[in-house]
């Protein structure tokens, strides 16, 4: 008993652990997405504006777009573990109640 203590002990742990990163993951996602508007927006009344733009300001404009983009892909693969890792979780407490029973029956 103190072992099945000892994995429920562990696996509230990881549950925490995963439901807090889950709600981060969320907030910079939404802070993200915020980002990227706003450089669209830039983007767009820099190009409406008719002024002269330099070729440099085209070019840091660009480089902050490809550098959101890979911020989100990356963050869309972060996502992905998330979701792996609660897989993972669901799978071993499904085993550990099955090993458990079959456990019981024997007594």
């Amino acid at each position: 008993t103190a072992k099945i203590t000892k994995l429920g002990t562990t696996q509230n742990f990881f549950e925490t652990t995963l439901e807090m990163e889950k709600r981060e993951r969320i907030k910079l996602e939404r802070r993200l997405r915020l980002a990227e508007d706003s450089l669209k927006r830039l983007d767009g009344a820099l190009r409406d504006s008719g002024l002269k733009v330099s070729l440099e300001i085209e070019a840091d404009v660009t480089t902050l777009k490809s550098f959101f983009e890979d911020a989100a892909a990356e963050a869309e693969i972060q996502a992905k573990k998330h979701l792996l890792m609660e897989e993972a979780v669901r799978a071993k407490k499904k085993y550990e109640r099955a090993v458990y029973r079959k456990n019981e029956d024997k007594e």
